[in-house]
C-alpha cells in the first residue's frame, strides 16, 4: 500500500468546537478537513454499516468524504453511489477504507474530528494500530459550556419527539465529558510527546493568529502568511 501523510485527529467529545477547528485547520493549503468519518467505530466495513443500521445519519460524513474522492462532487447520484461502494466493500477492514481515502487525497493531509473515538478506548486502539505516525490534537471545552450544549440538544430531540428527556441528564452529561476525556488522556501516555498537542478550543478561536502558527508548526508544515490567513476563513 502506498505511504499516505500522517493525518491529524482531532481528539474530544462532542460539543468541543471540533466542528470549526476541523474547518479552519482543512483551510491550510497541505490539509483536507473531512467531516465526520466515524471510521474506526467498528473493525469492518460491514460491522460499521450493522452498527449505524438504524441511524444511517451516522455515515453521511463517510458517504460524503467517499463522494468527493470518488466522484469529486457530493451530488445525490454520486452520494447514491457512495453507499453502493460501502455495500460492495463489507469485507474490508475500515482502517484499510480510511488509508483508501488518503491514497486519493494525497499528498494532502486528512484531519478527522469524529467525536465517537474518544467513547470507547478500543476505537483509539483501533485507530492507533491503523496510523502510529499520526498526529493528535487533544481539544478541550469548559465542561459547563460542553454541557449547555448538550443540554440544548437533548431539549431538541425531546421537543421534536427524538428520544427522551433522560431522568439522570445532569449525571449522564458530566459522565459524557469525564468519560472521554478519561480516555483520551489514557491514550495520549502511550503516544511520543511530538505528536500529541492539547489545546483549549477557546483559546484558538479567541487568538487565532497566536494559536494557528503553533499547531501549523507542530504539523511540520507551512506556516506563511498565505496558509494561515486561509485557516481564518473556514466559511470558504
Amino acid at each position: 500500500m502506498a505511504d499516505v501523510p500522517p493525518p491529524l485527529f482531532i481528539l474530544c467529545p462532542g460539543y468541543s468546537f471540533s466542528s470549526v477547528v476541523c474547518a479552519m485547520l482543512g483551510e491550510h493549503p497541505a490539509m483536507h478537513g473531512f467531516p465526520e468519518l466515524n471510521l474506526f467505530v467498528e473493525e469492518t466495513v460491514g460491522g460499521l454499516l450493522n452498527y449505524y443500521a438504524s441511524e444511517r445519519g451516522q455515515l453521511h460524513g463517510l458517504v460524503r468524504a467517499l463522494a468527493q474522492v470518488l466522484e469529486g462532487e457530493q451530488s445525490q447520484k454520486a452520494v447514491e453511489k457512495s453507499w453502493r461502494f460501502l455495500e460492495a466493500h463489507k469485507g474490508w477492514q475500515t482502517g484499510a477504507l480510511y488509508r483508501y481515502l488518503l491514497e486519493r487525497l494525497a499528498p494532502l493531509r486528512g484531519v478527522d474530528k469524529s467525536p465517537t473515538y474518544g467513547a470507547f478506548p478500543e476505537r483509539l486502539e483501533r485507530l492507533y494500530r491503523t496510523f502510529p505516525h499520526a498526529f493528535f490534537l487533544h481539544l478541550t471545552r469548559h465542561p459547563w459550556d460542553a454541557g449547555a450544549s448538550l443540554y440544548r440538544v437533548y431539549g431538541a430531540k425531546a421537543a421534536l419527539g427524538i428520544g427522551r428527556w433522560p431522568e439522570d441528564v445532569a449525571n449522564q452529561v458530566e459522565q459524557y465529558w469525564v468519560q472521554r476525556h478519561q480516555n483520551i488522556l489514557a491514550f495520549a501516555k502511550r503516544l511520543p510527546h511530538h505528536r500529541y498537542l492539547r489545546l483549549q478550543g477557546e483559546r484558538l478561536l479567541e487568538d487565532p493568529d497566536r494559536y494557528l502558527p503553533q499547531i501549523v508548526q507542530w504539523l511540520g508544515l507551512r506556516m506563511d502568511e498565505g496558509a494561515i490567513e486561509a485557516m481564518k476563513h473556514p466559511e470558504h
